[in-house]
């Protein structure tokens, strides 16, 4: 047994972004050496430092700032998504939630930001010194778990009449997990019928909070 310490970090990501006062020009200066990574199934954010060209931050309290994600082979824009806008000078938050990448594959895209001005104006936000906006993100599914395959059962037993019984269905519910949702589907040529479902389980020791339902089709 290896008696070492195992480390987890808790840290916030953190990305500067250059605007200027003409919108044009930046010079070429070397920034933003750091990938960004979201985890689906999971809730992000990610910080961005607004800084003009001295890396002075700049406030951005009346502009609408939104970052977009674009698939970078088929050019075809896979989210938007409005920034928050904090109390601190030139400090915005992407929030990324685990509905918002649920329909994106894992793999890598390209990032970009934009301000509206409250003239109504759409602005550059440049990723680095060199007029870039775009920022590369891998989108990760190291914390998604695949669901178990679909379950047939076509075969009924009949222990009394009009009683008919189907094989158990097996679950993946983890060990110290006590909650679970199951979606069950039927199938059947009966205009009426009464539908129970029971829970069971190989431990004799579980406490189920339900352990019966019943539906009438």
């Amino acid at each position: 047994m290896n008696p070492a310490n195992n480390r987890l970090f808790l840290y916030e990501d953190s990305i500067d972004l250059v605007i200027t006062a003409d919108n044009l020009y930046v010079d070429n200066k070397p920034m933003n050496n750091k990938s960004i990574i979201a985890h689906k199934g999971l809730a992000n954010t990610i910080n961005f430092n607004i800084r003009n060209r001295d890396r002075k931050l700049q406030p951005v309290f009346t502009d609408e700032v939104v970052a977009y994600m674009v698939n970078p082979a088929t050019r075809k824009r896979l989210l938007s998504k409005r920034l928050e806008v904090t109390s601190d000078a030139g400090m915005v938050k992407l929030h990324l939630t685990a509905g918002d990448l649920q329909d994106i594959d894992a793999g890598l895209y390209r990032l970009y930001v934009t301000r509206t001005n409250a003239e109504g104006t759409d602005l550059p936000v440049y990723s680095n010194q060199n007029n870039d906006v775009a920022l590369d993100i891998e989108i990760s599914e190291q914390a998604v778990l695949d669901p178990i395959p679909t379950q047939f059962n076509v075969t009924m037993t009949e222990p009394s009449n009009n009683v008919f019984v189907s094989s158990a269905f097996f679950g993946n519910l983890d060990s110290n997990f006590k909650n679970a949702n199951i979606v069950l589907q039927y199938i059947t040529q009966l205009t009426q019928a009464i539908l129970k479902y029971k829970q069971a389980s190989c431990k004799h020791l579980l406490k189920a909070t339900i352990d019966m339902l019943t539906g009438l089709m």
